[in-house]
């Protein structure tokens, strides 16, 4: 929507349109502008609706603990694809995880540095979080939190914009056959996904 762009590019140092998905939209982001200056990069999904928290407190987490990936918590009102990302209630700071879906992570400079080094900008979306999990070694370092402190809807297919819809950019058949020619291209694992460590 032109009228959108406009409004946003008040306040931005750095804009563009572009029918494509996400990880593609990044990666040319990350070749072009100085996304590269920056510690702490959001990637979220455009849907995203806050419920509870400050996103400040992502930041935060991340420089305070060192960690090369952080995502807020997702609340059970919305889709939830992985069981990881649900809420969970507590007194706890974050949650070490194994694994950080792509819909609202939130990367360190040089965990992004380390993706943006071998993604190709060949991958639509699906699998796009097994290959950054992969790189970043997930599954054997402490280096990715959730935090509850801070919660989002993700919405379901039902109330999510269908002229946004990622199916009219790539379908989902099309999206999971990418990942499964990238998968044996580079021998990534996919692994049962877990907290680790309430902190």
């Amino acid at each position: 929507d032109e009228n959108y762009f406009q409004s946003l590019s008040k306040f931005s140092t750095y804009i563009e349109k572009n029918k494509t998905t996400k990880f593609k939209a990044l990666k040319k982001m990350y070749d072009c502008s100085n996304i590269k200056n920056y510690e702490c990069v959001y990637v979220f999904d455009d849907d995203c609706i806050l419920e509870k928290g400050n996103f400040k407190i992502l930041e935060n987490l991340m420089l305070n603990h060192n960690l090369s990936l952080v995502s807020p918590s997702q609340s059970s009102k919305g889709k939830i694809s992985h069981k990881v990302m649900l809420n969970h209630n507590g007194n706890h700071k974050f949650r070490y995880v194994n694994f950080v879906e792509m819909n609202f992570p939130v990367f360190s400079r040089k965990a992004l540095e380390k993706y943006m080094s071998v993604y190709d900008g060949e991958l639509s979306g699906w699998g796009n979080d097994w290959w950054y999990l992969n790189i970043l070694e997930a599954n054997n370092k402490k280096c990715c939190a959730v935090t509850d402190k801070v919660v989002v809807t993700n919405p379901t297919e039902k109330n999510k914009d269908k002229s946004c819809n990622i199916e009219n950019i790539a379908p989902l058949q099309k999206r999971i056959q990418e990942w499964e020619k990238i998968k044996t291209k580079y021998n990534l694992l996919t692994w049962e996904n877990k907290t680790i460590e309430f902190v």
